[in-house]
């Protein structure tokens, strides 16, 4: 499924993701975007010029997240 315009992922875990466009899976985990993306979760932010989410190949339990091209991580320690 193609989403476009100010798209907005959030999941139960308190992370985020946003991105003007992206590509989604409806039978798996899967999202796939080669536009400006910011992810943000608890104490971190992280920005991408391409972002890709998937199973793991090598355990279906868990799952892959690459961010690419100009990749800025922010981590902010509790206080």
């Amino acid at each position: 499924v193609y989403f476009e315009g100010d798209v907005v992922v959030v999941n139960t875990d308190g992370w985020k993701i946003e991105s003007e466009d992206l590509t989604s899976s409806i039978v798996s985990t899967a999202i796939k975007t080669d536009r400006l993306t910011r992810v943000s979760g608890p104490n971190i932010t992280i920005t991408a010029q391409s972002m890709d989410l998937a199973t793991n190949p090598d355990n279906a339990d868990s799952h892959v997240l690459v961010f690419k091209h100009n990749v800025k991580l922010v981590y902010l320690p509790p206080s």
